[in-house]
């Protein structure tokens, strides 16, 4: 928890202003591999010890972050009624709806704007929000994967075929880079590796 609570707040930090804690927006990087190293700990001890519940996986995940995420995305909402324009509070309520179906990430990948005349990242509301989207991606196939993993190739098997993917991963990240940085950023095939 402490390792998490630094992350997140270089990353809060580094976007309040950026001298503050130049390269802040590693701190995602950094709760991405917590949080990955958590959730795997977590189902592999449940399937060690045959307690494993989608159901049950899923609900812990909806209570831990529906509450905070609701709350922001509601008082983003009601904010941006009263501080932006048309346009723009358009653009905020179409990235609360990708948000609410856990797609957020897409939604950024496909539609902003990283041109010369682009609006700062800090005056897009619920950018953030894209981070939670490639963790959820990861939750809907993370537990399938290990699954099936375990039942297939059992526990050791399913460390190597782990290994394989995260470099995999960066792998691909890197040759996504060079070709379609957005994709790079915000996508869950590109961030795999660290979760």
């Amino acid at each position: 928890d402490g390792l998490r609570a630094i992350a997140v707040l270089a990353v809060v930090l580094y976007h309040i202003d950026e001298r503050l804690v130049p390269g802040g927006y590693v701190g995602v990087d950094i709760f991405f591999v917590i949080s990955g190293y958590l959730i795997t700990s977590i189902l592999r001890r449940e399937m060690e010890g045959g307690r494993f519940s989608f159901r049950d996986f899923y609900l812990r995940r909806i209570r831990r972050i529906a509450p905070a995420y609701f709350a922001v995305t509601i008082a983003s909402l009601i904010a941006g009624i009263f501080l932006l324009t048309g346009p723009d509070l358009r653009v905020l309520a179409k990235s609360a709806l990708w948000s609410a179906v856990a797609v957020p990430n897409i939604h950024f990948w496909l539609s902003l704007d990283t041109g010369y005349f682009a609006d700062a990242s800090n005056q897009i509301p619920l950018l953030h929000l894209w981070s939670l989207g490639v963790e959820e991606q990861y939750y809907f196939i993370w537990p399938a994967l290990m699954l099936l993993g375990t039942r297939w190739v059992g526990i050791r098997g399913t460390t190597y075929l782990l290994a394989i993917l995260t470099a995999w991963s960066f792998y691909y990240a890197q040759q996504k880079t060079a070709s379609d940085p957005s994709f790079a950023y915000y996508m869950l095939p590109a961030r795999a590796g660290e979760l």
